[in-house]
């Protein structure tokens, strides 16, 4: 979807599910429909929006798609509430409860005492499935830069190497190629490297809080992906 549309398209959602407002906190979230992920909370209501950036002011104006004048420094839930609260018509508010620690939601409780609090995390995923063109090029792209890992596996694999060793080179082709370096997953307490590579044996022991990951890991403490074997 286009990113000029993006948070219009989320206001019609807001008006069908009869909410008054969404306030997203997730920066992938964020960022999907700003531009930017600096710590923020973005308010949206059917009538209007509101990024309230906690951390890096100056780097969020720098990176958004959106209006500037949309954009306010705070950081406190508080003050933030005392902004919006006249501004939201009914008594529900959507957030992403799928990633939302039970301390934060205990301080949106306190702090919004008079609305109820909803999961828009599927309606956002949901949005978010539709592809405009830059976003089918950006896949694209990803795509390339797995492929320079399989292309660095295939020249490095070789007899008496490390599981590790092999591993790092791929994740470095990966980075050279423009990887980030890192992985989101909308799951508490996830883990995974960005090279997890296994061999012999070790491809039959599977770990991970989704019991995919082959691979034991250097230490219990990250028990998966390459090891020295």
């Amino acid at each position: 979807m286009e990113r000029k549309g993006r948070i219009r398209f989320l206001q019609e959602k807001i008006v069908e599910q009869r909410l008054g407002a969404v306030l997203l906190f997730y920066s992938r979230d964020v960022f999907y429909y700003t531009g930017t992920a600096q710590p923020s909370y973005l308010f949206v209501s059917p009538e209007e929006y509101i990024l309230f950036v906690r951390r890096g002011l100056e780097f969020a104006l720098d990176e958004v798609f959106i209006e500037r004048d949309k954009i306010k420094e705070e950081g406190k839930l508080a003050n933030i509430y005392r902004e919006i609260c006249a501004k939201i018509k009914k008594k529900k508010i959507g957030t992403e409860m799928d990633v939302l620690p039970a301390t934060q939601m205990q301080e949106y409780q306190e702090v919004f005492s008079d609305f109820e609090f909803v999961n828009v995390s599927p309606l956002i995923l949901e949005q978010r499935q539709t592809k405009d063109a830059s976003e089918v090029h950006k896949l694209k792209k990803a795509c390339e830069v797995m492929d320079a890992g399989h292309k660095a596996a295939l020249l490095t694999l070789k007899e008496g190497i490390t599981e590790l060793e092999l591993a790092a080179a791929v994740e470095n082709a990966h980075r050279l190629a423009g990887h980030e370096g890192t992985f989101f997953i909308r799951q508490p307490d996830f883990f995974m490297s960005t090279g997890p590579i296994a061999s012999g044996p070790n491809l039959y022991k599977i770990s991970g809080a989704v019991y995919t990951i082959t691979g034991v890991g250097l230490s219990a403490l990250v028990p998966a992906g390459p090891s020295k074997s």
